[in-house]
């Protein structure tokens, strides 16, 4: 059993920067009901039967490069074609190979490889699928053994494989290996980790580390979830590129010219690069931390209402974070830019195939965007009776640049 850490960089690691600056966003296009046509609906109205039928629209949702459309409902995976046309219905509820023990989350990987899993660190289960939609294995997602050795050369103080707090993001790269996150709890030095690990049976190999930007730990070794604090993101291309943003990472000068970085490894290829481009910050007000605390308080999201700590680093804030949602479609990379003053959401895209800016479009916060790919915009939504059905819209506008 080996730990490699081969490719393994801090954030303050060296890029190289193939996009400069951009000051001005020319021919923002609209995206809206007159820049989108609706093709295909899955749902009540659509005639669907047994296993196939839509019981709630809470899961997952992926569309691989097919275009079949795959959601997960009822602790079970359900694959659709691209007309919508039902596939195949694969998984239950249980502990068994093929099973869940409660609503599944899936992740496409390379070469059409699926994965479909609970994530929860203890004993949990991953069942490993094919293109077209065999399973291969069923497997824990854990190995004690490799995940204590990862832990041990960290040389973090006091932390075990007891503060790793959970498994997720699997991707598949093969049938033997695959990409995950962890989150490590460093109660010492009250910092949360994030790690972007290559896993297989025996052996781990770091590709990202570096402070988690949306969690903060207590004094009482408490770990509280702030969505005030920052984001992380990151997904998988079908080709193997790993596509990262850490909040963290923005840059401000005094000049008010903002930036913010998405960062990008190659795993097939050994390549890493970093795309940048300028930003209008929202300077953060201190009303969002009254509203804050007003909320924990209604709904008790939190033992701790609000901690001296969380205070502490709220009030150091001048500017909220980048961005609010990141999705990725092969050869291009969709940045939702946080609005919190707006009613649209402003979206640069970014061609990673050139590693380019390409142009940006504005939709309406309201608008429901849970996949762009290939020229489709997929999403889940309710019917006009209330019932959950999965759209499928055409843009009609040129995002793509081409």
């Amino acid at each position: 059993m080996k730990y490699n850490k081969t490719i393994a960089f801090i954030i303050s690691f060296c890029f190289s920067t193939n996009l400069f600056s951009q000051n001005i966003k020319n021919d923002i296009l609209q995206i809206n009901k007159n820049t989108l046509i609706l093709e295909m609906r899955i749902g009540e109205g659509s005639g669907l039967k047994g296993d196939f039928i839509i019981a709630g629209n809470s899961g997952s949702l992926a569309v691989n490069d097919n275009g079949d459309i795959i959601i997960t409902d009822e602790y079970k995976i359900k694959i659709y074609d691209k007309n919508g046309k039902p596939l195949k219905v694969i998984g239950r509820k249980g502990q068994g190979p093929g099973e869940y023990e409660t609503f599944p989350k899936i992740n496409l990987g390379l070469k059409g490889y699926l994965t479909g899993y609970n994530d929860l660190f203890d004993n949990s289960i991953y069942n490993l699928y094919s293109e077209k939609y065999v399973i291969i294995k069923t497997k824990r997602i854990t190995n004690d053994i490799i995940y204590e050795k990862y832990i041990k050369n960290k040389k973090l103080k006091d932390v075990t494989i007891y503060d790793i707090n959970s498994v997720n993001n699997l991707y598949p790269i093969n049938a033997n290996e695959m990409l995950c996150s962890i989150l490590i709890k460093d109660y010492f030095n009250e910092t949360p980790y994030k790690a972007i690990l290559k896993v297989s049976d025996n052996n781990i190999e770091e590709i990202y580390f570096s402070k988690e930007p949306e969690y903060i730990i207590t004094k009482n070794r408490s770990i509280v979830n702030n969505g005030l604090l920052g984001r992380f993101f990151w997904g998988v291309t079908s080709n193997g590129q790993i596509i990262i943003y850490n909040s963290d990472t923005d840059e401000h000068s005094n000049n008010k010219t903002s930036k913010y970085n998405i960062y990008i490894i190659d795993i097939v290829k050994g390549n890493k690069n970093k795309l940048d481009h300028n930003f209008q910050p929202e300077v953060f007000k201190k009303e969002y931390i009254d509203n804050l605390i007003r909320n924990r308080k209604v709904f008790k999201l939190s033992s701790e209402f609000f901690s001296k700590k969380e205070e502490v680093t709220l009030k150091s804030k001048k500017y909220m974070y980048a961005l609010s949602k990141l999705l990725i479609e092969n050869n291009y990379i969709f940045a939702y830019l946080k609005e919190r003053e707006r009613e649209k959401y402003l979206v640069d895209v970014f061609d990673i195939s050139k590693m380019s800016y390409v142009k940006s479009f504005e939709i309406p916060l309201d608008f429901p965007t849970n996949i762009i790919n290939n020229g489709y915009l997929y999403c889940k939504t309710d019917d006009e009776n209330g019932y959950p059905e999965i759209r499928k819209y055409k843009i009609t506008s040129n995002i793509y640049g081409k």
